[in-house]
């Protein structure tokens, strides 16, 4: 199964709108994208997946598909291919990019370049039990020809100015290339090879006592990674290798109790059960290089943190009954998650709105912080949630947001959420509805304002009307930050005998 498609500017002399940048001016340019996507299951455990993407310059994917360029995933020509089995994996990669620029913002903001891997061979094993299920193994292994590769663009020719370029990307003036950049960093862009082996063993044990269990998981974690050069030019860092190594420990437990007499027809409760879930993640873990001396060719590799990290979690779960006699079932009516993370000045403790991974602390982002989310579910058709990171290294909320849907009926459902973000001074609201009128007719709406910037961002209108075999859709939408407006017709099929 897959998919493919293609998009032509067959002569383009309008102007790329590139919010609250420099317009970027065409005269005549053929422009456009082909990509295609296949994989194929070949049997015996084998998966065979293959990719091709062009695009045909560095701000088309922002102007005609603004979605994708923010949050797609990365455009890039591969060949991948998979044997697992049980609780192994063997995988092969070849990649390569035919873009000689960097198209998603994702990528273009960090690490800020594209890696080619010719080839990549990987070995994974996950949850391999030995001496009767006392100890469980897992190890992933990547041995890695690859290499960086910095756009021949520049900020300016994606509509930066100078100062926008230092502020966002670290270099002026704008004009210079990525690739260029690159260079005066000291980022190798050779191939490069790379074996990287990483092995952890878990001792999972239960604690019994009167009350409940306590589950214990206790894990020691060790990786070398080793390269055919040193990184002398990039951070003055001379060793070719690198050893990690982390320990820590997983406790977890629950707790519930029962109030057969909680009645509430207006909070539609009948019954109660609390339970409590209070667990603690402690590790700590060292290096022989620091994150930062090496050039990233996987985040997952080379940006792995150290230090100490302790995570304090609770969640409390209510449950209630719904469905009326005869039909009594179980649903979660409120859920709450709380989060109270301690780190080490030693982790990487500048990150604004942090993250911790429970199964992976060295993949976790920022320093000391809280953290909190809600779902509630008044009914079952209404729901609200919101979640909260408290940021402790700043004193200060970095992001929150709450949100509803609800579903009043089969015809009509709708949306609307707050967030804030205090980093970049976005308060955002968005909200939405879709109403079936007929059998055949159905409206769209969405809106969404920014009160950080006092402005709409975007206004949208879609009403659908069902042929036979097709979809027929009307679209009509602004977007005040890139100052567009679009009216078009779009015709699905829904399939074809």
């Amino acid at each position: 199964f897959g998919a493919a498609d293609a998009y032509l500017v067959a002569y383009d002399q309008g102007d790329d709108h590139l919010a609250d940048r420099t317009d970027i001016d065409h005269d005549g340019d053929v422009r456009g994208r082909i990509r295609a996507q296949h994989r194929h299951m070949l049997g015996q455990n084998w998966e065979l997946t293959l990719e091709l993407s062009y695009i045909s310059d560095e701000t088309f994917l922002e102007e005609f598909f603004e979605d994708e360029f923010e949050t797609g995933k990365d455009d890039e020509t591969l060949l991948y291919v998979k044997k697992q089995e049980h609780d192994w994996a063997f995988t092969f990669l070849s990649s390569y990019s035919l873009n000689d620029f960097t198209p998603q913002a994702t990528t273009l903001q960090t690490p800020g370049y594209q890696v080619d891997k010719l080839p990549e061979l990987g070995f994974y094993m996950t949850g391999r039990s030995f001496l009767d299920n006392l100890l469980t193994y897992y190890t992933e292994n990547r041995f890695s020809q690859m290499r960086i590769r910095g756009g021949d663009d520049s900020p300016s020719s994606r509509g930066f100015s100078s100062p926008l370029s230092m502020l966002l990307f670290g270099f002026t003036p704008a004009t210079t290339s990525f690739d260029s950049n690159l260079a005066v960093m000291g980022l190798p862009t050779d191939y490069v090879l790379r074996l990287d082996s990483r092995h952890e063993v878990q001792a999972p044990f239960k604690i019994s006592t009167p009350v409940n269990d306590i589950n214990v998981v206790p894990y020691l974690a060790g990786r070398f990674t080793g390269y055919d050069q040193d990184f002398a030019g990039f951070m003055g860092e001379s060793d070719e290798y690198r050893l990690w190594g982390a320990a820590g420990v997983r406790v977890n437990t629950q707790m519930s109790r029962t109030y057969d007499d909680a009645e509430s027809e207006l909070l539609n409760v009948h019954r109660l059960r609390h339970i409590i879930e209070p667990s603690v993640d402690f590790s700590f873990a060292a290096s022989t290089i620091d994150s930062g001396d090496l050039p990233v060719f996987d985040p997952e590799v080379e940006s792995i943190g150290e230090g100490t990290s302790l995570r304090l979690g609770l969640r409390n779960t209510l449950q209630t009954q719904r469905g009326g006699e005869g039909r009594w079932r179980s649903v979660d009516w409120i859920v709450l998650n709380t989060d109270l993370v301690l780190r080490s000045d030693d982790t990487d403790t500048s990150t604004e709105i942090a993250r911790f991974f429970g199964y992976r602390p060295d993949y976790s982002l920022g320093g000391d912080h809280f953290y909190t989310d809600l779902a509630w579910h008044l009914s079952d058709t209404f729901v609200l949630a919101g979640d909260l990171t408290y940021n402790i290294e700043s004193d200060r909320t970095a992001q929150w947001r709450v949100g509803a849907v609800i579903h009043h009926t089969q015809r009509l459902n709708w949306y609307a959420s707050y967030s804030e973000i205090d980093l970049i001074a976005s308060r955002l609201i968005r909200a939405g509805l879709t109403y079936r009128l007929t059998r055949k007719y159905t409206i769209q709406l969405d809106h969404s304002y920014d009160f950080g910037q006092d402005q709409s961002w975007d206004l949208s209108m879609t009403l659908e009307r069902k042929l036979p075999g097709w979809r027929m859709l009307f679209v009509a939408s602004h977007d005040e930050i890139d100052d567009e407006q679009t009216v078009g017709i779009v015709l699905i099929p829904e399939g074809l005998n």
